[in-house]
């Protein structure tokens, strides 16, 4: 005789499906600030790599923020640059908040630090 499934069996598979989707739900929600902050540090650098002045580098690590939809303020971005020595610092400070259904769930403040 075969052998009928019941309710239960239909229902834990719906739940084991439910618990996966908000896994990686979760996961994307929670990766997309560590890879903004990957992704801003590799533009930095290959700004900081060009021949810019001082104000040319901060307005273009500027709109390279505004571009990635990071909430950079100007004023917490410092650019460093002496005209007789060819290192260039760069300082950027802003806060990721992370968002689950529209609600505020983790705030991560970033400090990235770049010399060249």
């Amino acid at each position: 005789m075969r052998k009928i499934m019941d309710q239960r069996g239909s229902v834990g598979s719906f739940i084991t499906i439910l618990i996966i989707v908000i896994i990686f739900y979760a996961g994307f929600k929670l990766a997309a600030p560590y890879y903004r902050a990957y992704s801003m540090k590799i533009d930095t650098g290959s700004i900081m790599s060009r021949e810019l002045s001082q104000e040319e580098m901060q307005q273009k690590i500027y709109q390279t923020a505004i571009d990635d939809k990071i909430p950079l303020d100007i004023k917490n971005l410092i650019v460093t640059k002496e005209p007789d020595n060819p290192r260039v610092t760069v300082e950027m400070k802003w806060d990721d908040i992370i968002d689950i259904f529209g609600h505020p769930v983790y705030k991560i403040t970033r400090n990235i630090n770049l010399i060249k």
